[in-house]
């Protein structure tokens, strides 16, 4: 259409060129434009839909992203918690089983479920435990030694009886031979005395 008026225009026949633009150009650019508002207004609409859709796309990861921020934050601190109140509930343990040691009770052994040695509360109580079994054998020792003492003392004190028992039977002894050759002494001087 447009290569026709330009043509129209250079050979400068006015009549024609108006004719022209009246009867064919106008009505031709004239739907030409309608055409474009047509699919500004179909663009319009995509736009307007596809607007919408993002949005409630972006609403419903915003929903997820809240959604799973919430469980992620419930989640972290029921895992927390739990962490905290198994470890304070070992560790408490682990404080009463030292005060009974400390106390001299070296039968309390670990209660409820021992962790990991990996783990620095696992490798506490384990050597704690080792700490408490040599303990036990320590005092299981010394008893002995005690025992062993206490059972040498007793025969030492009834050798020691035995030995006063002995010693005051030769006093004793000593005594009736002293009171003998006293007795023969006298004997000895009466005699002497009667020969002269």
């Amino acid at each position: 259409a447009y290569d026709k008026m330009y043509a129209l225009l250079r050979e400068n026949d006015d009549a024609k060129s108006i004719a022209y633009l009246k009867n064919e150009f106008t009505p031709l650019n004239n739907a030409y434009i309608a055409a474009l508002q047509d699919l500004n207004k179909l663009i319009t609409a995509y736009m307007g839909k596809g607007e919408e859709e993002a949005l409630a796309t972006v609403a419903l990861v915003r929903t997820l992203m809240i959604s799973s921020l919430a469980i992620a934050l419930f989640l972290g601190t029921f895992i927390a918690f739990s962490l905290a109140r198994s470890l304070s509930r070992q560790i408490e343990s682990l404080v009463a089983q030292s005060e009974k040691i400390a106390q001299g009770d070296f039968s309390a052994q670990q209660t409820g479920p021992i962790p990991s040695q990996r783990t620095e509360i696992g490798r506490l109580l384990a050597a704690q435990e080792k700490m408490r079994q040599g303990l036990v054998q320590v005092m299981e020792t010394v008893r002995q030694g005690a025992n062993q003492v206490s059972d040498a003392a007793c025969e030492l004190a009834s050798v020691s009886e035995q030995v006063a028992v002995s010693v005051q039977k030769q006093a004793d002894s000593t005594s009736a031979a002293s009171a003998t050759l006293e007795e023969l002494s006298v004997s000895v001087d009466h005699v002497s005395d009667n020969a002269r």
